[in-house]
């Protein structure tokens, strides 16, 4: 196992015996991914481009919650759906749709909607992005 600087385990994943198929874990809570039939998986976890939605929608979603709770803002409940647009090459766009349901003016949700979509996640994904060996 790998280990960042501040001793967290790195996210890992691992095969498993299906093949294309494999169990991705942060230490503490472990997940699986495969991929689509016609790539030679089974279709039984995420797909590897759907943690890339996972992360922004949870993202979103969590910072859209801190939005309202810091202005006292009543909810029932928050949706946020996220999906990927590769079909331009050279581009990847992040589709959302969101749903605060709740007595809020809808001038309210849609300016904390705006906020939230500002999410960590999705400024970091807003950056240029490099790929390197972690030492």
């Amino acid at each position: 196992l790998f280990y960042r600087k501040d001793d967290r385990q790195m996210i890992t994943a691992s095969q498993t015996k299906t093949p294309y198929c494999v169990t991705i874990t942060n230490g503490d809570t472990s997940v699986y991914s495969d991929v689509a039939k016609e790539r030679g998986g089974k279709e039984k976890a995420f797909r590897p481009h759907e943690f890339l939605c996972a992360a922004y929608a949870s993202c979103f979603h969590i910072t859209l919650c801190k939005l309202l709770d810091k202005e006292k803002l009543s909810y029932e409940q928050v949706i946020v759906s996220v999906d990927l647009d590769r079909s331009v090459e050279g581009q990847t766009k992040f589709l959302y749709q969101c749903e605060i349901i709740g007595a809020i003016e809808n001038a309210k949700k849609e300016e904390l909607m705006k906020k939230a979509s500002r999410c960590p996640i999705g400024l970091s994904l807003e950056q240029t992005i490099l790929f390197e060996p972690f030492n």
